[in-house]
């Protein structure tokens, strides 16, 4: 887990959740907060003695659950399905001409954010122009190369 304050600026600290409250904090007028925001009572063991952090303050968490290196991660919207159900992703494969073409590389999908989908291939390589959206792409559609 990484911690990070206001008041430390851009110091980012390791530490474990040791308890997390099952329900979130109350509001003033004593009901459950219902909103995206909910806000959840927890306690954190600090791995540093020497952080800056005082009682009170307001931190922001990065939970790690799972992570692994060295692996490729595209955006959600970049992994799509081929006609037989499996995950692809379009690549821009350049041409003789110096064109480029869209070509599909069958991947297996990994972990996934909210933004972000691991993918693994024994077809995939670094420096390959992914497709960032797939939508109204087909194999061998000419694409061109942009911002």
């Amino acid at each position: 887990m990484t911690i990070k304050a206001d008041a430390t600026g851009e110091q980012v600290f390791e530490g474990t959740l040791s308890k997390i409250a099952p329900t979130s904090t109350l509001t003033a007028g004593g009901a459950t907060q219902t909103s995206t925001d909910s806000e959840y009572e927890s306690e954190i063991a600090v791995a540093s003695t020497q952080t800056g952090l005082r009682v009170g303050m307001n931190t922001r968490l990065s939970i790690i659950t799972q992570e692994k290196k060295n692996v490729y991660a595209v955006p959600y919207e970049a992994v799509g399905t081929n006609e037989a159900g499996e995950p692809v992703v379009y690549i821009a494969a350049e041409q003789e001409d110096g064109s480029y073409i869209a070509e599909a590389v069958m991947v297996d999908t990994g972990l996934e954010t909210d933004l972000y989908v691991e993918i693994s291939s024994d077809s995939f390589t670094d420096g390959m122009l992914v497709i960032k959206s797939i939508e109204g792409i087909e194999p061998g559609a000419k694409v061109r190369i942009g911002a």
